[in-house]
């Protein structure tokens, strides 16, 4: 049965990629398809841009938002709230569907009525150039049952995209993405919610370009805002090791941002003889090699 499914593009000002975005998820081989296009911009540009489109196809709906979605978090949740589909995604405007994207997560969902979600691999595409990196290595599909799974898999960062993910909305409805369980990080948060409710499942084939540059918010690390996500997943998992990779994760992550603003990593032997002693075979070495300026990713 192929039920109608809605595809909804949040956007910024971005009118320069949303584009590229829009006609990915115009190109879906699934018939019956919905596609919103929810703007919080603080301009008019993508309105004008979009005008044609949504004209000619009559899938595509344009909504400009207002106060209720000034803040990203907020317009998902505004989103979340809203939306009267059953089956559907929260895709961004800066990333790209591969043709069978809709059709292969639906296919899954639909038949595996216990979860609440669905996501997919993709491949990177590094400051605008394909590649065939892939977003985590996997032959399988992997079922995560609890919150508990997906904090393991999260903390060695083989992790689904978050636009990725397709949503069950009579199992997510009521949840919502709590900026205080880790700011920006808060889409972990919110996905170990969601399994908890009934499961998430990672597909291994890669059915989108998840799109990396300099400019991204993704790319900069927040210290504060990794460490409340922390805190709150320390409340849902005993183990410590776990917990301590992630910390260590997030102190080298805040050196590697500040090597990349200065130009220099402070060194600091504390955390030389952490590294050491806890991640000798990780992130010491990658500490050894930029304090050597030899390693800069």
């Amino acid at each position: 049965m192929n039920q109608e499914i809605c595809v909804y593009i949040l956007t910024h000002n971005r009118p320069d990629v949303i584009l590229r975005s829009l006609n990915s998820v115009r190109e879906q081989d699934y018939c019956n398809l919905k596609i919103i296009v929810s703007d919080n911009s603080d301009n008019d540009e993508t309105t004008e841009l979009l005008k044609d489109i949504t004209r000619k196809d009559r899938r595509v709906c344009y909504e400009k938002r207002g106060i209720e979605c000034s803040s990203s978090n907020a317009h998902f949740n505004y989103i979340l709230k809203t939306n009267s589909f059953e089956y559907f995604m929260l895709f961004h405007d800066d990333d790209e569907m591969l043709p069978s994207m809709v059709s292969t997560l639906y296919e899954y969902l639909f038949t595996h009525k216990n979860l609440c979600a669905v996501a997919c691999n993709a491949y990177f595409n590094v400051r605008g150039k394909n590649t065939k990196k892939k977003a985590f290595i996997s032959q399988n599909i992997d079922t995560f049952e609890n919150g508990e799974e997906i904090i393991k898999r999260y903390a060695v960062g083989r992790i689904a995209p978050f636009p990725s993910f397709m949503y069950r909305k009579s199992k997510v409805f009521g949840i919502s993405m709590d900026w205080n369980k880790g700011g920006k990080y808060c889409d972990c948060s919110f996905i170990v919610t969601i399994a908890n409710s009934g499961g998430v499942a990672y597909l291994p084939q890669c059915c989108m370009y998840y799109f990396i540059s300099p400019n991204q918010d993704s790319q900069h690390h927040e210290f504060v805002q990794y460490l409340s996500l922390i805190k709150y997943l320390a409340t849902l998992v005993e183990d410590k090791g776990l917990l301590l990779n992630m910390r260590l994760y997030n102190i080298y992550n805040y050196l590697r941002d500040l090597q990349l603003k200065t130009k220099r990593i402070p060194y600091r032997k504390e955390v030389l003889f952490l590294f050491y002693k806890y991640s000798f075979t990780n992130f010491f070495p990658k500490y050894i090699l930029r304090l050597l300026n030899l390693y800069m990713r």
